[in-house]
């Protein structure tokens, strides 16, 4: 009996993104120390029977396509979501693995998969994992203007229909379909 092999999602990984460790991710000490620590965490997340979704913003540079490669091997299958900031050869680098699909946006489970998250008229068709915001989370503010005294309350809704797995937004490692259900209450 086989066992149905557990999906794994991150995005925005930024491999070969110049002093990123100066600019965005602070946390780290070298952009070598960010390469490594996300790549070892892609790499010690499920096993060969799983499937690794990669959503996008992965490769800024042509020489850390080498990861790609480990990933076929570590991985059943590897999905590839292009992102806007993608190196675009990894297409054609991609294409010597059979394991290894590289898309655009994909429907699967009732669930939109992307880099960019979906406009919220697409939602009736299906809830989204997506990349791209790193920090940041889709919803709307809202304003609540008291009577008296002129205050004005502020506060951020989170649209529960999303689901961002930019590396900031899942510790840098791999997060599990399963596991994103379970955050949000999916079925």
């Amino acid at each position: 009996m086989s066992k149905e092999p557990k999906h794994y999602f991150i995005a925005d990984c930024h491999f070969g993104h110049s002093n990123i460790h100066l600019k965005f991710r602070k946390e780290f000490l070298s952009q070598e120390s960010h390469n490594e620590t996300i790549h070892q965490n892609i790499m010690n997340t499920g096993n060969k029977c799983d499937c690794i979704w990669l959503l996008g913003d992965i490769f800024f540079k042509e020489s850390e396509f080498w990861r790609l490669k480990e990933y076929a091997r570590k991985f059943q299958r590897v999905y590839y979501v292009l992102g806007n900031h993608d190196k675009l050869s990894v297409v054609k680098y991609a294409q010597q693995f059979k394991n290894v699909t590289i898309i655009g946006v994909e429907s699967r489970w009732g669930l939109w998969i992307s880099h960019i998250p979906v406009p919220q008229c697409e939602l009736y068709r299906g809830k989204n994992i997506h990349g791209h915001l790193h920090n940041k989370k889709m919803g709307e503010w809202e304003y609540i203007e008291y009577e008296f005294g002129g205050v004005t309350e502020e506060r951020f809704i989170e649209n529960k229909n999303y689901f961002c797995v930019s590396c900031e937004q899942v510790d840098y490692t791999p997060i599990s379909l399963d596991e994103i259900k379970q955050i949000r209450g999916w079925k």
